[in-house]
């Protein structure tokens, strides 16, 4: 509980000049890897606030590690919680790996899509993730928290643009990435059916969000992708009672010193809807993920404890 209400009160260190960037990588597919300004003033704020108030915890950031500063924090007292969790479960500190991405969907915030734009955190304990955060910092709305033990979700959540479809029209659509699509249109029609609809959106977290709140009902991801992409959103869907594979049926594990996912990820709003696909997954197995090769992300960043 300690550690979710310190992630929410650091949770929107975004800002800055979304149209000023460097490029830190290429990925397979040629898309470029922007970092800004806001990536590395948000990195500083969230990195720094778990060196303060959890001195020791192992922390895993997508950019380089930031000057230890307590200048960067905010002020005051840790918030509340909005709800009361069900059980708050302790774990030795030493056995915890804070993952954070400072600003995902960098891509999409340097052409100003800012709603698709959110901070991401993760709490993990033992490779699974325990407790995640994700916000929307340009959007008048709380971080969505997660505690994956007693199965809770609560804050902002809510993060259609232009309206929420209606429940049965959720129950068809699938969501995959703008930036990073690969092959993942074709799969969805060629694997799920016809009556399937898909919607293309920018960010990680803000698909996840997007699952969380019943708006889609999954979330395909088809080229490689990186542990602080998907940790918090795999512990949002499964505190809401559905599940996050990769596409051969196989638990994620969250290891900071193999920070890259190679075979893609389906998660669903439910258990029963994640079986329908990855049955289908594994009967037409996606031939090749593309993705960044790299085995250590261009400027990703480990403080290690032990």
């Amino acid at each position: 509980k300690n550690m979710i209400t310190a992630e929410e009160r650091e949770g929107g260190g975004g800002g800055g000049e979304h149209g000023n960037f460097r490029v830190k990588g290429v990925t397979d597919e040629g898309v470029i890897e922007p970092v800004t300004m806001a990536d590395t003033r948000a990195n500083l704020i969230l990195v720094n606030g778990h060196r303060n108030r959890f001195p020791g915890v192992s922390i895993m950031s997508e950019e380089s590690r930031p000057p230890t500063t307590k200048n960067a924090l905010r002020r005051g007292e840790l918030v509340g919680l909005p709800v009361e969790l069900t059980d708050d479960p302790v774990y030795p500190l030493k056995d915890l790996t804070v993952i954070i991405d400072p600003l995902d969907a960098t891509k999409e915030y340097t052409e100003d899509l800012l709603p698709f734009v959110t901070t991401q955190q993760c709490i993990v304990f033992k490779g699974r993730p325990v407790a995640g955060i994700i916000h929307q910092p340009f959007v008048q709305r709380g971080p969505t928290m997660a505690s994956v033990p007693t199965g809770q979700v609560f804050g902002g959540v809510d993060p259609a643009m232009g309206g929420a479809p209606s429940a049965s029209e959720a129950k068809k659509t699938i969501t995959f990435s703008r930036s990073h699509a690969g092959t993942a249109q074709g799969i969805i029609s060629s694997r799920f059916g016809e009556n399937f609809k898909s919607l293309q959106a920018g960010g990680a977290g803000y698909k996840a969000l997007l699952v969380t709140a019943g708006q889609v009902d999954a979330y395909l991801h088809v080229t490689k992708s990186k542990v602080w992409d998907t940790c918090a959103g795999d512990a949002m869907i499964h505190a809401i009672g559905g599940k996050l594979t990769d596409t051969t049926g196989q638990t994620l594990k969250y290891n900071p010193k193999t920070p890259v996912l190679t075979l893609g990820f389906i998660g669903a709003g439910t258990r029963a809807s994640h079986d329908y696909y990855i049955k289908r997954l594994i009967a037409d197995p996606i031939p090749k993920v593309q993705g960044s090769s790299s085995d250590r992300p261009p400027e990703s960043s480990l403080e290690q404890t032990r």
